[in-house]
């Protein structure tokens, strides 16, 4: 539930890689027409024109927020991995220094039975 809450309004991986995806189909058929501009003339390629900017400021739109939204939630999964193998290192770290400590405890208590005895 609280994930809902945090990524509101961020549609998810995928629909975001498709968006990534039509972008530059968009920016594809852009420089495919481009280079054929010259066979359209008067309204035609009025009408082109209108449709290539269209393309372009849509597909260039889908590219650049696709792009920053992956590369941001990228960072963010580093990020939560590097906490992640953190906090185990730590733990691993006292539970290393726990076994240690009791076997030190243990040594002492055996030196301490065998002084007594």
């Amino acid at each position: 539930m609280d994930d809902k809450k945090e990524n509101k309004g961020i549609p998810p991986k995928s629909v975001i890689t498709i968006r990534l995806l039509v972008g530059c189909y968009l920016l594809y058929i852009d420089y495919s027409v481009i280079q054929n501009i010259g066979n359209y003339e008067g309204g035609q390629k009025l009408i082109i024109i209108a449709c290539l900017l269209l393309f372009l400021i849509v597909g260039a739109y889908f590219v650049i927020v696709g792009a920053r939204y992956l590369w941001l939630d990228w960072k963010k999964e580093r990020a939560e991995r590097a906490e992640e193998e953190k906090e185990l290192r730590e733990r691993k770290a006292a539970t290393e220094r726990s076994i240690a400590e009791n076997a030190a405890i243990v040594e002492n208590t055996e030196a301490e039975t065998e002084e007594r005895d």
